[in-house]
């Protein structure tokens, strides 16, 4: 009686393992997935790391583009105020340019002012830069640690092969 129930006991035993074993497989091929689908998102992290990084590069060649621009129209501003001055001396002795020098005068005000709003624009640009680099800092950090906790999870994987 008692080898049969300790035969019993033998064969439920072994079925537990099987089954236990059973589990472990199914885990160990579930966490691969989940490894490989971790890695694939890290992968694709990093290429959208790349994307943004070449973006932000043509950001800072739009940022310089328009501080050439903005210097190029001061230099513009200057020389039309300049040219207004030399115009307002002519027209102190001849009355009938006096129409075409205020004008001319206005149009270096107005030039003046949207160089004005060039450079609070190129501010604004040279902040909203500075912003996406910091976000890709963050992003770097956490792709960084993502990439650690995958590596992790495959080495204790690896400590459960049966």
């Amino acid at each position: 009686v008692v080898a049969s129930e300790v035969k019993e006991l033998e064969n439920e035993s072994q079925k537990s393992a099987e089954h236990i074993a059973g589990i472990i497989s199914g885990l160990q091929k579930k966490s691969g997935a989940m490894a490989a689908a971790v890695k694939k998102s890290l992968t694709e992290i990093e290429s959208g790391n790349v994307a943004v990084n070449e973006t932000l590069n043509i950001f800072n060649e739009i940022v310089t583009s328009i501080s050439v621009i903005n210097s190029n129209m001061s230099e513009v501003a200057a020389a039309s105020e300049e040219q207004a001055a030399s115009v307002e001396e002519v027209t102190a002795t001849v009355n009938e340019f006096s129409d075409m020098v205020t004008q001319t005068a206005k149009e270096a005000i107005g030039l003046a002012a949207a160089s004005e709003e060039s450079s609070a624009a190129v501010d604004q640009i040279t902040h909203m830069v500075s912003q996406v680099n910091s976000s890709m800092e963050e992003i770097h950090a956490v792709t960084d640690q993502a990439h650690e906790t995958v590596k992790r999870i495959h080495e204790e994987m690896n400590q459960f092969k049966v």
